[in-house]
């Protein structure tokens, strides 16, 4: 049975990694207690110094480890004290050197003395993944902390898993031996991580939801209040955790240590109306989209992209903790109607050689404009050949009303759009439309929902659904619902 330390689990990129650092980063702390090792290694950097590693990186040192005994060891007695590694190969006893493991690592450090002698049974070589030591006891007890000294280690790549270091005394050295399959031990397995993994950098947004404003002059070309300028979201871009996630050198990693480069994008999200448009301009060039009051390096009406270098902006949460972040900021003109829809933004990232294993941050959403017109809609219409059927739209305003029609069907079936799915209602007047205008057929029936946008404020617009019984005369009459 294995007493197994809760395992902190960080990091799901794919690594190619080998291990080194100082085991001074690292507190002494008993194998198998939870928290421990309380800081992680960058997942991006490569850390496998292997003698086969291409490309070559930097080995990274175990903490020094201490576990209780498991078993005393009397006087003039011999016993033998296995440990293993999972994830990771051993090095040598330092990042610089490939030599064997030697006896000197091992100590019983509640009193030294316990340990008479202490020699490598077999294991402990560049490559290998245990390492297998013979003591000579002097009266030590069980429960006597026995204490590992750091060694070097290599992590192929592809691990992101923590390295788990498994500890057990057994009594011969055909038990105790490195070459096979350990036989019984004479305690139970004292097993936990000895290096774990982080990822380094953190992006996200905090969405805005703004308004195009209906009532402006012309509709929609400024924002609610009268409002040219608005923050579309915020956005960061920052080490996931500042303080907790070193780089080889055992100090916490930096931007510039996996970048030379980061570009931020904000841009319309795939089929929104969204735009910049309206952007305000300098000459001829679009200039109303800033990061925090810092223009954009590139805006056209379609995106806009700032190069951050290897700046952070903002910073990221930590643990429950809402993130920093820095305004996106869009002018407009005022001119002509605003896009309504989302934006989307994303960091494209130039990795430094070292970082063989730089992760993919995905896009996020960064707002939305949305315009405050009308929405009528009905839960049915039909254009069955055996009834006449009719929208009508009142527009009371002193301004024509244009309208985009949305046709929702049945699960599989389809629309076709109609001459007249899209178009104008004028000022202080109705407009009747035949249902089959709207849509003139369906690929399965003859029936559908309808929702009906209009660019007019809401108190000015009324509509209805009619149909017509051919056969007998017979009307229904339903009022378009106006969706809040």
């Amino acid at each position: 049975m294995s007493k197994n330390l809760s395992k902190r689990v960080v990091g799901a990129s794919v690594l190619a990694v080998a291990v080194a650092m100082s085991g001074s980063a690292y507190a002494v702390a008993n194998l198998g207690v939870a928290g421990f090792p309380a800081t992680s290694l960058a997942v991006e950097l490569n850390y496998n110094n292997a003698a086969s590693a291409s490309p070559a990186g930097t080995a990274v040192s175990t903490p020094v480890i201490q576990t209780p005994a498991q078993a005393g060891i009397s006087v003039g007695q011999n016993r033998f004290l296995r440990f293993t590694i999972a994830g990771a190969t051993i090095h040598g006893p330092n990042a610089g050197s490939t030599a064997t493991l030697t006896g000197a690592l091992l100590t019983d450090v509640t009193t030294p003395a316990n340990f008479s002698a202490v020699t490598v049974l077999n294991g402990g070589t560049s490559g290998s993944s245990c390492v297998s030591f013979e003591v000579t006891g002097n009266g030590s007890l069980q429960s006597d902390l026995v204490q590992l000294g750091s060694f070097a280690v290599d992590v192929p790549p592809g691990n992101t898993a923590p390295v788990v270091m498994t500890y057990n005394m057994y009594d011969t050295p055909t038990a105790g031996t490195c070459a096979a399959a350990p036989g019984t031990p004479l305690g139970t397995d004292v097993s936990g991580p000895v290096v774990t993994f982080g990822n380094s950098l953190a992006f996200g947004t905090v969405p805005n939801t703004n308004t195009a404003d209906v009532q402006a002059v012309p509709p929609f070309s400024l924002f609610l209040g009268s409002a040219s300028a608005i923050q579309v979201g915020g956005v960061y871009f920052a080490l996931s955790s500042p303080t907790t996630i070193n780089g080889a050198t055992g100090l916490p990693v930096t931007i510039g240590a996996l970048i030379s480069k980061a570009v931020l994008t904000v841009a319309p999200s795939t089929g929104s109306g969204a735009d910049f448009s309206q952007s305000v301009k300098t000459g001829n060039a679009f200039t109303g989209v800033d990061l925090n009051g810092t223009a954009a390096t590139t805006e056209t009406a379609n995106l806009a992209t700032f190069n951050l270098g290897t700046s952070a902006v903002g910073a990221a949460p930590v643990g429950a903790g809402a993130p920093v972040t820095l305004p996106i900021d869009y002018t407009v003109t005022g001119n002509a109607a605003i896009g309504a829809g989302d934006y989307t933004a994303s960091v494209a990232l130039t990795a430094q050689p070292a970082a063989v294993n730089l992760e993919t941050l995905q896009p996020a959403t960064l707002g939305t404009i949305k315009h405050n017109g009308t929405t009528l809609e009905t839960p049915w219409f039909t254009i069955f050949p055996g009834y006449t059927s009719r929208i009508v739209i009142t527009n009371r305003g002193t301004t024509d009303a244009p309208y985009k029609s949305t046709v929702i069907t049945e699960t599989g079936v389809t629309s076709t759009a109609g001459s007249l799915a899209n178009g104008t209602v004028k000022a202080n007047s109705t407009l009747v439309i035949d249902a089959s205008s709207i849509a003139s057929a369906f690929s399965a029936g003859t029936r559908g929902s309808l929702i009906i946008n209009l660019a007019a404020p809401n108190q000015y617009i009324d509509g209805e659904y009619q149909s017509i019984n051919a056969s007998n005369g017979s009307i229904d009459t339903y009022n378009l619902q106006q969706v809040q």
